[in-house]
């Protein structure tokens, strides 16, 4: 690894298109595609837990969230500093001006936006206390910053992760990885959420950074080449279907053990499943490339934070008329329909947006961007 900074990334292509078509140039199916699982895992886990919760017990659906427990946010992060890595080569103005800017835009108006939806008796009895008050929208916001809630989470982890990485590109990539690698295993429990996720997940997210230079043009490949989806690994797909037979065995039993919260282990679990998100993403992109699963997959992936804000909306509601109007319905039953209804209605929300004034409300803003902007 060396003692020298991260190797350079060239730049997009020029030509037209915008950021758009830059952002479709570093698409690869591959990659969205294990992000797409990881974000059907996100979903599927909120949904169980908070089914389980309203009925007050633990239903059979609970065992994806304790078999997913370990990799489903490792894997979000990882994916993140793939794609963010081009990031790292901007100078501290433009990536607040690109990149952070449009993060806390996003997290102030969500923040703003769950407020609304939670208080919105509160706003319509007293607007004043509502905006101003102990219980006000500001004070709400502000605490935010110290003690983020839900799925905001990730988009606070994101501004961190990509301030400290920044921070970071000029130290050696081994001195980065130890330090992170030692606080993902210290456990810090600080009592201050953003320091504990903070500590548990830089590794992950730098660790993607990392690998971006090597991992990017070994998927995409070429196809002139005549590589499958494009992708040069030599890696078969059986042998990637037997590592993940493996895998599944595996993790499997060391979640009914309880192994995968040991120290040590957890990082291994973390690792595994990323790689195991990844191998299923190559399979689907090689053998499927046009059938629906790939491309549901990878369209998920592509829209990931527009899925982490939107899903929470129609979770909800559809939690609430399901016990209300179904009580004899199967935990499990109204889990998988909340979850297949709210991902269906995140991205109809997504697409119907497209090229309105609230696309704004999903899509982190340039502060002020230009045609040449690649973000």
């Amino acid at each position: 690894m060396g003692n020298s900074a991260q190797p350079p990334i060239k730049p997009h292509r020029s030509g037209p298109g915008g950021a758009e078509a830059a952002r479709a140039d570093l698409r690869i199916p591959a990659i969205d595609i294990a992000r797409g699982l990881s974000i059907l895992l996100v979903v599927s886990v909120h949904t169980i837990i908070g089914v389980d919760a309203a009925i007050g017990q633990r239903s059979a659906a609970a065992t994806l969230v304790d078999f997913a427990q370990a990799f489903r946010v490792p894997a979000f992060l990882f994916v993140a500093g793939l794609y963010l890595r081009r990031a790292m080569t901007l100078g501290w103005i433009d990536l607040f001006r690109k990149r952070l800017f449009g993060l806390l835009v996003l997290f102030i108006l969500w923040s703003a936006i769950l407020f609304a939806i939670r208080q919105h008796g509160l706003i319509l009895a007293n607007p004043a206390a509502a905006l101003i008050g102990d219980a006000g929208m500001i004070k709400a916001i502000a605490s935010g910053f110290l003690t983020p809630t839900g799925l905001l989470m990730f988009i606070y982890l994101l501004m961190i992760c990509l301030i400290v990485a920044r921070i970071s590109m000029a130290l050696p990539l081994w001195l980065v990885l130890g330090v992170a690698l030692t606080l993902e295993t210290a456990r810090i429990r600080s009592g201050m959420p953003v320091i504990d996720e903070f500590s548990a997940r830089f590794f992950y997210f730098y660790l993607g950074i990392a690998l971006a230079p090597r991992l990017f043009p070994a998927f995409r490949g070429s196809r002139e080449e005549g590589a499958p989806s494009g992708d040069k690994l030599p890696v078969s797909n059986l042998a990637l279907a037997g590592f993940l037979g493996f895998w599944l065995v595996t993790h499997a039993l060391m979640t009914g053990a309880g192994w995968d919260h040991w120290r040590g282990v957890s990082l291994l679990t973390g690792l595994a499943g990323i790689a195991a998100l990844f191998a299923g993403g190559l399979i689907l992109a090689r053998l499927w490339p046009e059938g629906w699963p790939a491309k549901l997959l990878a369209v998920m992936g592509a829209r990931s934070l527009v899925i982490v804000l939107v899903f929470t909306l129609p979770m909800i509601a559809l939690r609430q008329f399901g016990l209300a109007f179904l009580p004899g319905i199967s935990p499990v039953l109204l889990s998988l329909g909340i979850i297949t209804l709210s991902l269906a209605i995140s991205l109809l929300i997504d697409r119907g947006v497209q090229g309105t004034r609230l696309q704004r409300l999903f899509e982190p803003p340039v502060l002020g961007a230009t045609g040449k902007d690649r973000v």
